[in-house]
C-alpha cells in the first residue's frame, strides 16, 4: 500500500509538471507540428557541437568542489576522483524528490573513505553557490532579470552575496536552518570557508553555466541559422532565470516542465512562439543527452579506477 502511495505522489508530480508546461505553451500560441518540424531541419553537426560546449562544462564543478574540501575539511581527493564522486549520482536528480543524488554521493563517498556528512555538507555548500551563480547570469544577461536587478529586489539580492563574501559563515547558518526545518533532529556541521573560497566558487559556475548557455545558443544555430548565436547573452540568461525556477520546485523532478515553461516566457520577445518554445524543450534534450553522454565516460572511468575505491576501502 506504501509503494502504490509513493507512485501515486510520482505520478501526481508529473501529471503537475506537465499540466504547467502545456498551459505556458498553449498561452504563447505554440505550433507543435512546427516545433517537431524545426528539429526535423535541424543541421546536427552543428548541434552535436552545441552539446559537446555543453558536455564540457560538465568538468568545472569538480575543481570547486575539491578546494572547499579541501580548505574547509582538509580532505584531498584527485580531481578525477572528484568528479566521478559528483557526476555518478548525476541522474538521479530525474527522480522525485531531492534526495537521491545525496544518498548515491554519501555511498561512493564512503568507498574512497570519505565521511558522508563531509560529502553532503560540502556539496549542498555547492550548490548553494550553484544558485547564488545562477541569479547573477539570470539578472545581468536576461532582460526581464535587469529589470529585477534595478530594483529593491536586487539591491537585497546584491547586499546578500556582499555578505556572503565577507562573511561566509552567514551562509552556513541558512543553510543550516533551511536543513533543520526537514531533519529538526540531524546535527549538521559546516566548515568557515574564506570569502575568496567562495568568490573562486561561484566564479567557476559562473564560467560553467555561461558555457551552457554558449552551447545552448549553438545547438538553436543548427536550426534557426548564426543569429542565435548573436542572442547568446539573452538565450543564458532566460535559461540561467529558468533553472533556478526549476531548481527551487521541488515537487517536480529536476524542474521539469517548469524550467521549460519559464525559459519560453523569458527568452526575447523578438522571437516567435515556436522558436521560443524550440529551444526551451530543445535546452532540456541537448543538455540531457550531453549528461547521459558524459554518464558514460564518467562509467568507464570510474570502471578504470575501481582499484581506487577498493584500495580506499582497505585503508
Amino acid at each position: 500500500m506504501e509503494k502504490l502511495k509513493k507512485i501515486g505522489v510520482i505520478a501526481i508530480r508529473f501529471a503537475i509538471a506537465i499540466t504547467i508546461a502545456y498551459f505556458i505553451f498553449k498561452r504563447l500560441g505554440t505550433s507543435w507540428r512546427e516545433v517537431a518540424d524545426s528539429f526535423a531541419a535541424a543541421h546536427y553537426p552543428t548541434m552535436i557541437l552545441g552539446m559537446f560546449i555543453i558536455m564540457v562544462s560538465f568538468l568545472i564543478p569538480a575543481v570547486a568542489w575539491r578546494k572547499i574540501l579541501e580548505e574547509g575539511y582538509g580532505v584531498r581527493i584527485p580531481y578525477f576522483q572528484a568528479l566521478i564522486l559528483l557526476f555518478l549520482p548525476v541522474l538521479a536528480k530525474y527522480i522525485p524528490g531531492k534526495v537521491w543524488f545525496m544518498a548515491i554521493l554519501a555511498y561512493l563517498a564512503k568507498k574512497y573513505n570519505i565521511n558522508s556528512m563531509t560529502a553532503f555538507t560540502s556539496v549542498i555548500l555547492l550548490q548553494a553557490c550553484l544558485l547564488i551563480a545562477s541569479l547573477i547570469l539570470g539578472l545581468l544577461l536576461c532582460d526581464y532579470g535587469q529589470g529585477l536587478l534595478l530594483s529593491q529586489w536586487g539591491a537585497i539580492f546584491i547586499a546578500f552575496i556582499v555578505l556572503f563574501i565577507v562573511n561566509p559563515n552567514i551562509l552556513n547558518f541558512i543553510i543550516y536552518n533551511f536543513l533543520r526545518i526537514f531533519r529538526p533532529s540531524k546535527r549538521y556541521e559546516f566548515p568557515t570557508l574564506s570569502g575568496w573560497r567562495i568568490i573562486f566558487t561561484i566564479s567557476m559556475y559562473l564560467a560553467g553555466k555561461t558555457m551552457v548557455g554558449f552551447g545552448i545558443a549553438v545547438a538553436a544555430a543548427s536550426i534557426y541559422g548564426n543569429s542565435m548565436i548573436s542572442l547568446f547573452r539573452e538565450i543564458t540568461g532566460a535559461f540561467m532565470l529558468a533553472y533556478f525556477l526549476g531548481y527551487i520546485s521541488f515537487f517536480v523532478p529536476a524542474g521539469l516542465g517548469i524550467r521549460e515553461g519559464a525559459m519560453a516566457i523569458l527568452l526575447p520577445s523578438s522571437m516567435t512562439a515556436t522558436q521560443k518554445s524550440v529551444i526551451s524543450i530543445g535546452s532540456r534534450l541537448w543538455i540531457t543527452i550531453a549528461e547521459l553522454a558524459f554518464y558514460v565516460f564518467i562509467v568507464i572511468l570510474y570502471r578504470a579506477k575501481r582499484k581506487d575505491f577498493v584500495n580506499a576501502e582497505e585503508k
